[in-house]
């Protein structure tokens, strides 16, 4: 074995004995090391390459099953853009399904936000969201809580959006590309 399949061997030798000692309860270690797991057969050259994605795949849904997006977004979203590049690379299976798979992952941890972005003026921050969440078919209670979670305070959130700087618009930008998510 060259250097770098020595050291993927070493490295799942290391993360299955963590795994051994780790109890599923624990979920947080539990689901970072299934994450680990799952790098290492998705870079792994050593072995047969179906059944190294076919491995990464089973760890990445078994990290997804305990690091969901509402407990560790970040590691959820990691989980879902390294699932996509799984698929994409799968061997087994139907290709368009892969494929289809594949999309349905990055779209999952994926959204927009360009850089200038334009809202009704007239609108104030909370009333732009709420107006955003019934599209979305979600409930505009939630609306203070998304702005709250990007950082546009009450007071803020009752403005005229006509007033905001470009960095308070970005904010209800991002506000709404998170709902949902």
């Amino acid at each position: 074995l060259d250097g770098l399949a020595r050291t993927r061997c070493v490295e799942l030798q290391a993360y299955s004995q963590a795994l051994r000692h780790t109890p599923k309860q624990r979920a947080s270690d539990w689901g970072r090391i299934q994450f680990g797991i799952g790098s290492v057969y998705a870079d792994r050259v050593a072995g047969d390459r179906a059944d190294n994605v076919e491995r990464a795949l089973a760890a990445f849904d078994a990290t997804a099953e305990v690091m969901t997006r509402a407990a560790s977004p970040g590691l959820w979203g990691s989980v879902q853009i390294n699932r996509s590049k799984a698929f994409w690379h799968r061997i087994k299976g139907d290709r368009a399904d892969n494929l289809e798979q594949a999309i349905a992952a990055a779209r999952a941890a994926t959204a927009y936000l360009p850089e200038s972005v334009a809202f009704h003026p007239a609108l104030t921050g909370l009333e732009q969201i709420r107006h955003y969440l019934r599209l979305r078919g979600e409930d505009t209670s939630t609306a203070a809580a998304l702005l709250s979670r990007v950082r546009l305070g009450v007071e803020a959130q009752a403005r005229r959006i006509g007033t905001y700087s470009k960095g308070m618009r970005q904010r209800i930008g991002l506000a709404q590309a998170l709902i949902g998510k």
